[in-house]
This record gives C-alpha cells, structure tokens and sequence, in this order.
C-alpha cells in the first residue's frame, strides 16, 4: 500500500512537472507578437540598401551598424541580425570589434580579446573625460609601451583583412606575423582607417600596437561582397550620449548604409520623465546623424518593457514596473515619422507592460528585470531581424513589375 502510494506520487509530480513545462512553452508562444515585428517607414525606404544586398552584381561591403546601450554592448542582441543578413546575402565579416576589457568593461560577444592590461589607458563615451573625442566607434584607447593585442572572432568568422581606426598623429597597429604598413608622419589629430591584409584567412591574430598608438577597435572583415554588422554598444548609454559633435562627424569612417538605433532603456528609467524633453532630444541626435550621413538609412527600435527600483523606506527598495515604456516607445514611434526615418516596435511586439511579469517567468527577463536573458536577447534579435526580412520580401515584390516591364522592352524591340 505504501509503495502504491509512492508510485502515484512519483506519477502525479512527472505529470505536475510535465504540465508545467507545456504551459511555460505556451506562455512563452503567445509572449512576442511576430505581427507586430513590422518596420514603419515611408514606402521604399530600404530600397536603396536592399538592391545594394541583393544585387549580383555589387562587389562591395555594405556596413550596417547597431548603435545602443548595455543590451547592444553584449553581443547577443546583434547575432540575429547579423544571422539574418548571412542566411539571405552572406556577411563580410564580424565587423568592428574593441578590447573592452582593458578598460574594466564587459566584452561583448561573440569576440575574445585578450592581451596584458597595464600600459593602457582610455574611455568610453559615457565617461566624462571623453569629451572631444574624435573616435567614430565611442571608445578611445592608448599604450604607454608596445602591447599585443590577441584577437579570436570564432570558427564561423574567417577573416582576411583587419581596418583599424586610430589617430593620425600616433604610430600604426600592425598584425604579429606581417608586413606593417608604412608608417604616417603625424599630421593631425582626426581619425584614419588602415587596412592590415592577411597572408592566409584566420579565425585569430594578434595585434601590436607600438608604444604611443591611440587608436578606436578594428574591423574584422574577409573581403567578400554583403553586409557587415558593426555591434557598438556602451552601458549606460542615453540618446544624449551619442550625440557629440566628434562622434557623428567621424561616423563617416564606418560608412554605414543602415543605422539600427537601440536605444531608451535608460531614458525611461529616470525618476522623472518629459515626452517633449526626450523627443527633443531623439530629434537633435537623428537630424545631426541625417546631416552627417545624407545616404545612411536610419532605424529606430523601442525598448521591452523592464522594472526599476522605488525606495519605500530607509535602505528597503522594491520593485515596480517602469510606468515610463509606454511614452518611450510612443515618442520614438512619432519621431521617426516625423524624421521619416524607420522604427520597429519591439515594446508592443513584446507585449508592453503587461506581459513584463510573464516575460520575467519565462525567462526572458533576467533576475536584474532590466536586461535580457541569452534567449531574451535571441528573440529580441530575432524580432528585429524579422521585421528585416518582411521588408525586404516587400522590396522584392516591388521589384517584379518594372522586371516584367524591362523584358516586355527588350522583346519588343
């Protein structure tokens, strides 16, 4: 009778536990609203990007860069979009890359930069003494004493080719094993892009930077036509944070043809908010960005719904759904309209603030409640990627007519 007993209680916890299991599967499909992974811009707004992927006949690299905040300095957030443009068009490479490290910063992923930290020095351009930076990347970096830099982008990165980004007025980086490239006699203090070539394609190399070099990361390229995907990402960024003078005005080194602007998460976690201060703000950043960049197409995304603190006693906080998401995300949507630049809804797509609670149960949502899990990030990529994909099946469309046309042209004459 006890045994009985035994195996029914086994039984009914695997049934317990299996029930459980289906319902978080459950949960988690009705947790992001693919319909709403839609990009709103004026009609053909990509065109001109999506003809450069897709023609056969394009032999040049398409930089695309993913500009935000903690959740873009990761790395995770990126790895859809960058899947994406590899599965359709091919990939140019892993794109920009910085030794975050040796300035006591998270790496992001999916690089390892590894090498000996004394020597450096440095800041990012959410530190305060960045001010007048020229870096086009967000990030200054300088040695004191020759340094090596070791680099690994992965198996599924093969590189070819490096572009480093540094001043003028210092000495070149160089890859341990090549030829250097000829030393620039100091000239001034704005940025320059050298292009190291590699002998054979390699997953890894080192870097040496001479004593003296200041320089703002590397792109890792291998040469081949399509898109590459720049993931520049700094904690604790606002849209203010990027909106510097030497910045934007450098941007022109990376030369985009498509910006994704992550950004807002720490805008709506402020104790007060302004719709009108915030948009005034979006609106300076995106202008100086369209002035700098008249052939770059602009994208702004909204963020997922979080939680912040609120002090309820002396040393005693809880947590509370950030009631600001909501204006973010409306601001953002009006700005691009009115900018007529792009946006992507991932707020509403995600539910808003009322699936907030489900996403932290399925866990999406970290135990910090204001960054993704891996998987959060996955989908959220993912969601980006997709509002890519309906966009570009909608260039496609487009296109077949004045295909028709052109061949009923030629079979008439």
């Amino acid at each position: 009778m006890k045994l009985s007993r035994f195996y029914i209680g086994l039984w009914l916890s695997m049934l317990f536990i299996c029930q459980s299991m289906v319902a978080q599967q459950i949960s988690k499909l009705d947790l992001l609203n693919v319909e709403l992974c839609t990009l709103k811009a004026p009609e053909g707004y990509l065109d001109d990007f999506w003809q450069l992927c897709a023609s056969p006949l394009n032999c040049e690299t398409i930089p695309v860069i993913h500009l935000g905040d903690s959740h873009v300095q990761g790395g995770y957030f990126s790895m859809p979009i960058r899947q994406f443009f590899d599965d359709y068009f091919g990939i140019a490479g892993l794109g920009w890359v910085a030794p975050y490290r040796f300035l006591r910063s998270n790496q992001p992923n999916p690089s390892q930069i590894s090498g000996r930290k004394s020597g450096w020095s440095g800041s990012f351009i959410t530190s305060r003494k960045y001010v007048d930076s020229p870096s086009p990347t967000g990030i200054t970096l300088a040695t004191n004493e020759e340094n090596e830099i070791e680099i690994k982008a992965g198996d599924s990165f093969l590189m070819n080719k490096v572009v480093v980004f540094r001043d003028a007025s210092t000495p070149p980086l160089y890859i341990k094993g090549e030829l250097p490239i000829e030393e620039v006699l100091p000239i001034s203090e704005t940025p320059i892009a050298d292009t190291l070539r590699l002998s054979l394609p390699t997953s890894s190399l080192t870097l040496v930077a001479p004593q003296g070099a200041r320089w703002y990361g590397a792109s890792l390229e291998n040469s081949y036509p399509g898109p590459l995907l720049h993931t520049i990402g700094y904690n604790g960024a606002f849209y203010t944070t990027f909106n510097q003078r030497n910045f934007i005005e450098q941007l022109h080194l990376l030369r985009p043809r498509l910006l994704i602007i992550s950004l807002g998460t720490n805008d709506m976690l402020v104790n007060r908010f302004s719709s009108e201060h915030f948009a005034s703000e979006v609106r300076s950043f995106v202008r100086a960005l369209q002035r700098a960049l008249p052939s770059t197409a602009i994208i702004l995304t909204s963020p997922i719904s979080a939680y912040k603190t609120k002090r309820v006693g002396r040393r005693v906080y809880r947590w509370e759904v950030c009631r600001y998401a909501p204006d973010v995300a409306k601001t953002l949507e009006q700005e691009a309209s009115n900018l007529g630049c792009g946006y992507i809804d991932l707020y509403s797509a995600f539910g808003g603030i009322a699936k907030v609670d489900a996403l932290l149960d399925a866990g999406w949502l970290s135990k910090g409640r204001v960054h993704l899990t891996r998987e959060g990030y996955d989908e959220a990529g993912r969601a980006i990627a997709y509002a890519l994909l309906k966009d570009f099946r909608g260039y496609v469309e487009r296109q077949r007519p004045l295909f028709y046309q052109k061949r009923a042209q030629v079979d008439a004459h």
